[in-house]
């Protein structure tokens, strides 16, 4: 208030018409409604491209060839009841979307980041469970899923898949050796980050019984799924800001 009434007792403060000149504030330019509209309306031809880019993109991956999952993969409930892959298709639903939370067996919480990721989940779940069957899927122990779930309030299906090779069959886990050798397997040809990285893979149950792989995604990949993330895209800001991104995340722990 007292930089304010000081603007105003200052005999060059001037009151800014609708026909001021260009200025800028905090690195943008602030100009006439009519400017504006025109940058917003070029901005828009772009937004529109991209839409009509990524409604393509969809019919592609729509159409990709599967492939058969031939192992039987046992995965542990966070209850500790135990559920083959195929038992995760409930209720006539043919698809299964499954999650890949970077939470190793010695580690004593998930990462920090896909646990941002996971907090989302629970919202979703009323509309996405009338389409697709969902599950959250980490290498550490049931007990261990169970102890982060109850703290952070999470509802969703969390499975353990500890003694399997559902994580690395499926391009998210790797050994020490791979991880310092820098090996080429993660994301279709990177190196990964750890020996448990992020991802989200999707299954088809078929008529015959059989469950097919039809699509995984990696890393930046995953990011569409955030939806604080994409709120953030709208502002000025962006995502990032002048914040690190992982210090301003809020947990519930």
């Amino acid at each position: 208030a007292a930089s304010f009434l000081l603007l105003v007792a200052d005999s060059s403060f001037r009151k800014p018409c609708l026909h001021h000149k260009q200025t800028h504030m905090a690195g943008h330019q602030v100009v006439s409604d009519a400017e504006w509209l025109s940058a917003r309306k070029a901005l828009l031809l772009k937004e529109k491209e991209l839409t009509k880019a990524y409604e393509a993109l969809w019919q592609e991956r729509a159409a990709l060839p599967w492939r058969l999952v031939s192992k039987d993969y046992i995965l542990q409930r966070s209850d500790g009841k135990q559920f083959r892959l195929a038992e995760l298709f409930e209720n006539e639903k043919r698809t299964l979307i499954v999650v890949h939370l970077m939470f190793e067996t010695d580690w004593d919480r998930p990462c920090h980041g896909c646990a941002f990721f996971a907090d989302g989940y629970p919202g979703e779940l009323p509309h996405l469970l009338r389409r697709a069957n969902f599950a959250v899927v980490a290498k550490a122990a049931p007990e261990k899923l169970k102890a982060v779930a109850d703290a952070k309030g999470w509802t969703f299906p969390f499975y353990s898949c500890q003694g399997t090779e559902f994580h690395r069959d499926f391009g998210v886990a790797f050994t020490p050796d791979e991880v310092r050798d820098k090996v080429k397997g993660y994301n279709y040809g990177r190196s990964p980050y750890e020996t448990e990285n992020q991802g989200i893979s999707v299954f088809h149950k078929g008529d015959d019984g059989n469950v097919y792989h039809t699509y995984s995604t990696y890393a930046r990949g995953i990011e569409l799924m955030n939806v604080t993330l994409t709120l953030l895209d709208l502002t000025p800001e962006g995502r990032y800001g002048k914040h690190d991104f992982s210090n301003w995340m809020k947990h519930k722990e």
